[in-house]
């Protein structure tokens, strides 16, 4: 016998949870003589007739009780896109309800692509602009707004700022902004993108004033990419190879081919780094919007690499003025987990030849992070600037790993002055 929906059983799409790329489609369980088993699920595309998402969801008849109604992701859909979502049951045999459950969706259309400012270091008097971009997926002309809530002292050219987009435009909305004289260390606003009255999205940006350096790698958003070999939807854009301007990643030439998405230092956001795995991953509060990641442990997800080699990779800054100054002051917001030989490293390299070790985290007891886990920590260290030195670059590097654990790192800042700890 086979499975069967009720005359009365619509399907829905749950219009507040449509993102660019998915819909949520919800309905009632069917019937069955024994019970139904899962509900196979496909989006047709309206507009080429092809089938976007096609898969097999489990009834979660394994619950007890078993919930009367149903609520699915249909992920790997297209922006802006009229989508037909069907529902057909299945039980334990494979066989299939007559009655199919029939929803039209479409998919959002607008999407606050980035948000950074340039430059994100400045000095007393010296303005930044926010660069806000906007994409139309969809046809249609769409009108919004976006809002800026900038922190207390600063300047800012509008607080509010209407766009119009027509079909398929991407627009670029720049902001002036200048800091206050009391203004230093690391600012953060908040730009919150409308359509009509509805919010669309939010993201912060960071900009660091009065220091020799800052970073939060938030710039990098826009160039983030759908996994390639994690089993994570395609919806969902979260990692990147490309260093900010300025910066550089280097990878040993003996560390094997990995995961890709994890070949050395990556950069990622915390929702695509935690669906990868979590394991402690998502207690990395102090880390915001794209941070940097170097994770050993998924790297050898794929081709088991550790049996080959080690895991082996630097992050690198960009060179920083240091002539005439005695003491710098390094700080970083930190998310490190210990595991066998594996070696973390700060290391300051000056233009005369000169090395400093900043910090190590690996498993010896003298060691900063005592052959332990050092999770979620704002780290502050001081550095010795030698007199003939005239720059410096700061390096992250991890080796000696295996099939170990991970180091995360955010918030990047280096001044002159002790560094300040963030909220």
């Amino acid at each position: 016998m086979s499975p069967s929906f009720a005359g009365k059983d619509k399907a829905s799409i749950v219009k507040e949870k449509s993102t660019l790329r998915s819909l949520n489609v919800t309905f009632p369980q069917a019937k069955d003589n024994v019970l139904v088993h899962s509900y196979h699920i496909t989006a047709k595309n309206k507009e080429s007739g092809e089938l976007d998402a096609d898969f097999t969801a489990f009834s979660e008849f394994y619950l007890d009780p078993v919930p009367k109604n149903l609520e699915f992701p249909v992920t790997g859909l297209k922006p802006g896109t009229d989508y037909e979502i069907k529902v057909q049951a299945l039980d334990s045999f494979n066989n299939s309800s007559k009655k199919v459950l029939l929803a039209d969706g479409q998919t959002k259309a607008l999407e606050m692509v980035s948000a950074q400012a340039s430059p994100s270091l400045v000095t007393t008097g010296e303005s930044t602009t926010l660069q806000v971009k906007m994409k139309n997926f969809g046809n249609d002309s769409v009108k919004g707004k976006i809002k800026v809530d900038a922190p207390e002292g600063w300047s800012v050219e509008h607080n509010e700022l209407e766009y119009e987009l027509s079909g398929s435009e991407e627009k670029n909305l720049p902001i002036k902004a200048i800091p206050s004289k009391e203004s230093s260390g690391s600012s953060q606003f908040t730009i919150t993108a409308y359509e009509g009255g509805q919010i669309i999205s939010s993201k912060n940006i960071n900009i660091f004033v009065n220091m020799k350096l800052g970073e939060s790698f938030d710039q990098l958003d826009s160039a983030l990419k759908p996994a390639v070999n994690e089993n994570i939807p395609s919806s969902i854009l979260g990692w990147s190879h490309t260093a900010p301007n300025g910066w550089s990643v280097t990878n040993s030439s003996n560390m094997p081919a990995g995961t890709e998405e994890w070949q050395g230092w990556s950069f990622t956001t915390k929702e695509f780094w935690t669906k990868a795995e979590d394991q402690d991953r998502s207690k990395f509060e102090l880390g915001q919007g794209v941070i940097a990641v170097a994770d050993p442990d998924e790297w050898d997800d794929n081709g088991s690499p550790a049996s080959k080699g080690f895991f082996d990779s630097t992050l690198t800054s960009p060179s920083v003025k240091v002539e005439g100054a005695k003491d710098l002051y390094v700080g970083f917001a930190s998310h490190y987990k210990q595991e066998g030989t594996q070696t973390a490293e700060v290391t300051a390299v000056f233009d005369n030849g000169e090395k400093q070790q900043v910090l190590v985290y690996d498993n010896k007891a003298a060691s900063d992070n005592k052959n332990g886990h050092v999770l979620n920590k704002y780290e502050v260290k001081s550095i010795k600037v030698p007199e003939d030195a005239s720059s410096m670059k700061l390096q992250w590097r991890m080796h000696n790993a295996k099939n170990n654990w991970f180091w995360s790192i955010d918030d990047i800042r280096l001044d002159d002055q002790m560094i300040i700890l963030p909220n």
